[in-house]
């Protein structure tokens, strides 16, 4: 399924629309296993030693990491380091986890709330930069940006430009588009373009 590869592959790029609804499906997933574990895992079925807490945290834990991911590919695509995944995504969960922890612990009043309110300032950044702001000029989303199927076949090796990944492509007509996943499996297909032409071996 195409969307898990913005939870999955760190390599890629995801617009905004991607963002969200491979954030949605996180979420629920996430909250949704999270609970069935802590309700309805009986202990005994469990590995010895561990808890159903320790299960559910493990998957919160891998949710993160999808979460992760995610974040990467959106950066990516706003032309931005990913890096930034440090201050916009692991920063304000360290910061709200050691506000948390502190109140457990009866720590100081103010620096929990300074703690906590820092975290939502970088959670609201986060969210501005990662889900509203558009794919940078030039970057990923290419749905703007059509290119001629003749320029990838030219020179010792046919294919497309190393930039090209889930690109929307138009023929020269104008009348056609096409949605090409750059991957191992579609190796060697046929593009027939409105013309009747044919482009062999697409992905070489």
């Amino acid at each position: 399924m195409r969307i898990f590869d913005h939870l999955l592959d760190v390599s890629g790029r995801s617009s905004v629309a991607a963002f969200w609804s491979s954030l949605m499906m996180l979420v629920t997933g996430t909250v949704a296993a999270v609970w069935l574990i802590e309700r309805h895992v009986d202990p005994a079925f469990l590995p010895q030693g561990m808890t159903n807490a320790q299960l559910g945290l493990a998957v919160a834990a891998l949710g993160f990491l999808m979460l992760s991911v995610l974040a990467v590919r959106r950066l990516r695509d706003r032309n931005r380091s990913p890096a930034w995944w440090l201050v916009l995504v692991v920063a304000p969960v360290a910061l709200e986890a050691l506000s948390q922890t502190l109140r457990f612990n009866g720590g100081e009043t103010w620096l929990i709330q300074s703690l906590s309110f820092f975290s939502l300032v970088l959670a609201i950044w986060a969210l501005l930069e990662l889900g509203c702001m558009p794919s940078a000029q030039g970057s990923r989303d290419a749905r703007d940006r059509f290119v001629r199927p003749a320029a990838w076949h030219t020179g010792a090796r046919a294919g497309p430009p190393a930039w090209l990944d889930d690109k929307v492509l138009r023929s020269n007509a104008g009348v056609c588009r096409l949605v090409v996943d750059a991957s191992a499996a579609n190796r060697g297909q046929t593009v027939r373009w409105p013309a009747g032409r044919a482009s062999r071996d697409v992905l070489n």
